[in-house]
């Protein structure tokens, strides 16, 4: 499980290297997250963490 975490660890980093992230990088991560079984708290976590650093401006999306 722990290759599945590092994967969507990695995805997230080099997503938000930028400080933006875009549409297609945001599918591909929750795609990650929910469906490449199995679903875990440990992976949704990582999904909420990014949403709410959306919410809070601390990442912007890029709608190009």
């Amino acid at each position: 499980m722990t290759d599945k975490i590092n994967k969507i660890e990695h995805l997230i980093q080099n997503a938000i290297t930028d400080g933006r992230i875009t549409p297609a990088e945001s599918e591909i991560i929750r795609h990650a997250v929910y469906f490449d079984p199995p679903v875990t708290t440990e992976k949704i976590h990582l999904w909420c963490e990014l949403q709410i650093k959306i919410t809070n401006a601390e990442i912007l999306l890029d709608h190009g």
